[in-house]
């Protein structure tokens, strides 16, 4: 009987095939999990494959077709331009499988394996994220809040952690300027996530981890 995914696995993995895909550093969070989970670990490695296939294909040298008098007169195997179309079109496929399916499941679902929020709360970071010694700070624009209602903020890492990054109220609606405290570092922040007094996730939005020692401002 096939093993089946952890749910952390499932959260984890469409975030792998991101990152190793465009070629960007893993963060603290997933190299930790990779490093304690075989099935993980077997998956990156198939996943650096492809990536070192098809970045194969696009670096050979394509030759020169042949001259009419030395064409064969029988067909000859497929031209390296047609198998380099076709190694493009399954790394396609492959993305589109990591990226969007997330192991062919929860297609209704974002990267981390949850339900997109349906509110009129929006989310939107007005900085880089601020390294401090108890954690990260980041700075944000929140919009659309219902007056005299209590919003959590919060952060999360690539395999579903979250951590409480401060609440926020207004009496009216209106815009607010106001800075996430979080004690998640830097480098390990993939998620911004505001829940209403329901914890029901009203807004979310993805950032790109920076590592340690990348300017703050």
């Amino acid at each position: 009987m096939a093993r089946m995914t952890s749910p952390v696995c499932h959260r984890a993995r469409p975030w792998l095939a991101e990152f190793l895909m465009l070629g960007q550093p893993l963060p603290t969070a997933l190299v930790q999990h990779v490093a304690a989970c075989r099935s993980c670990a077997r998956q990156v490695k198939e996943i650096d494959e492809v990536v070192s296939t098809l970045r194969a294909a696009q670096l050979a040298p394509i030759p020169a077709p042949p001259s009419p008098a030395a064409a064969p007169t029988r067909p000859t195997r497929q031209p390296p331009r047609s198998r380099r179309r076709v190694l493009v079109a399954v790394f396609a496929a492959l993305a589109a499988v990591f990226l969007l399916g997330g192991l062919l499941t929860g297609v209704t679902t974002d990267r981390l394996g949850h339900r997109q929020p349906t509110s009129n709360v929006r989310l939107t970071r007005e900085g880089l994220m601020i390294p401090r010694p108890w954690g990260t700070e980041i700075p944000v624009l929140l919009s659309g809040l219902r007056p005299g209602q209590t919003y959590h903020l919060m952060t999360g890492d690539a395999i579903g952690h979250r951590v409480p990054a401060g609440s926020i109220r207004t009496a009216q609606t209106q815009s607010v300027h106001t800075r996430m405290v979080s004690a998640m570092s830097r480098e390990s922040i993939v998620l911004l996530l505001v829940t209403d007094p329901r914890d029901q996730t009203v807004a979310r939005m993805p950032v790109t981890p920076q590592p340690s020692g990348a300017p703050t401002r």
